[in-house]
């Protein structure tokens, strides 16, 4: 199998290096790209996105008109005095390093007793997640979310903590301006080139004690999450469906314009 990869790997490499011109998700493939010999000057970064502007305004609604009832929805224990809520959205899969989450939120919770965490996903893991988390009033598992649901999750969330497999779907807690904790556990998608540690993210170490002691800190420091969720929203209005599109045009277009190249052997 190790022999049958590498050739996989180096076939690919050299079927890249015969494009004209490349798209890159994100700058980290623009790395890759570059790192197989492909020219700086002929790749185009689209930075992969989603549209979040019709979400963002819909949580930002929900917010002002009051969660009590997203709370009721979500099966939210009101007697913790109205929170700390924590959320990890995305599939239940191993990459996701869901024992990490449930180690760093059973620490999170000796610290602050009221913490409770929302679970929205579906997966592979399921099944290893509902007898795990059987019986803990603290931890909800809600299954896939879509439409209003989703949006009521990132409405009453202080905090996403998402250990590891991060995608498309940091750009939903940035729009939303969800101060996001993760870690550096391999296994991101590309798009994990959008988080800036400190800035618009908190990223460390891939350990429960490092996760657990930054989300107290966000739930504990209102300018610390305020800082997160300004700049959050800072780096989503620069990553849009829109804002992609036109670099792909753009993309296109150049690679109209350069000349025709010999394709690397």
């Amino acid at each position: 199998p190790g022999l049958g990869a590498a050739l996989a790997q180096a076939w690919k490499a050299a079927l890249t290096r015969r494009a004209d011109w490349w798209f890159a998700y994100t700058s980290t493939s623009a790395d890759v790209f570059q790192d197989l010999g492909c020219p700086a000057q002929r790749i185009s970064t689209v930075n992969n996105a989603v549209d979040t502007a019709g979400l963002a305004q819909a949580v930002d609604a929900l917010r002002q008109r009051g969660l009590a009832d997203a709370w009721g929805a979500l099966g939210l224990r009101a007697a913790s005095g109205g929170g700390p809520v924590g959320l990890f959205l995305g599939s239940l899969a191993a990459g996701r390093r869901l024992e990490l989450l449930l180690a760093a939120a059973a620490q999170l919770r000796v610290a602050m007793p009221g913490f409770q965490l929302l679970i929205a996903g579906d997966g592979p893991e399921a099944g290893w997640l509902r007898e795990r988390v059987r019986g803990d009033e603290g931890v909800h598992l809600l299954g896939a979310v879509h439409g209003l649901r989703k949006q009521q999750c990132l409405a009453v969330a202080d905090l996403m903590l998402m250990p590891a497999g991060l995608g498309l779907g940091l750009l939903d807690a940035l729009a939303c301006g969800v101060p996001l904790v993760t870690s550096l556990a391999p296994g991101h998608g590309p798009e994990f080139a959008y988080l800036q540690a400190g800035r618009n993210a908190l990223v460390l170490d891939a350990q429960a004690g490092a996760l657990a002691q930054a989300a107290q800190a966000v739930l504990q420091q209102p300018e610390l999450a305020e800082r997160l969720r300004q700049a959050g929203r800072e780096t989503a209005a620069q990553h849009t469906l829109q804002a992609m599109v036109q670099r792909f045009a753009d993309g296109l277009q150049a690679w109209q314009q350069a000349p025709r190249r010999e394709a690397a052997r």
